[in-house]
Parts: structure tokens; sequence; C-alpha cells
């Protein structure tokens, strides 16, 4: 019997990017995974009527870019 296999998992880097793009040392990242989740539930929390189907954070030293992909844009 084969062993069962995320496929969103087994596929990142194929053909699917992940949601965050950034680097953190050590002691930075918990908190960067942090400030991720909580940017992501107030987004699909607060615009909850614009079918948000993808939120992508993108970190750089200085700045923090998001870009949030919905079905409905003229409610962002």
């Amino acid at each position: 019997m084969g062993q069962k296999v995320n496929p969103i998992g087994y596929r990142i880097g194929i053909n699917k990017n992940t949601d965050s793009v950034w680097f953190a040392t050590k002691d930075d990242y918990i908190n960067n995974l942090h400030e991720d989740l909580k940017i992501k539930k107030y987004i699909k929390n607060r615009l909850r009527e614009a079918m948000i189907s993808k939120v992508t954070i993108e970190r750089k030293t200085k700045s923090v870019s998001i870009d949030v992909h919905t079905g409905r844009p003229g409610q962002v």
C-alpha cells in the first residue's frame, strides 16, 4: 500500500507557490509567522463579502507587501 501525501505540499515549488514569501532568522521566524496569520485572518474577516480566494504576503527588509486576490475587486 502506498503512503498518502498531501497534494498541495507535494506540488509546492513545482506548480504552486506559497502564500508567504520571506526569509527570517530563527528569532524572527515565529513573530513573522504570527503576524502573517493575524493579517490574513483580519483581511478575511473584514472583507468577507469580497470573495477573497488568496492573500499573499511578501516581506522585505523594511517593507511588507500584501496582495489580495478576490472575485469582487470593487468591494476591496
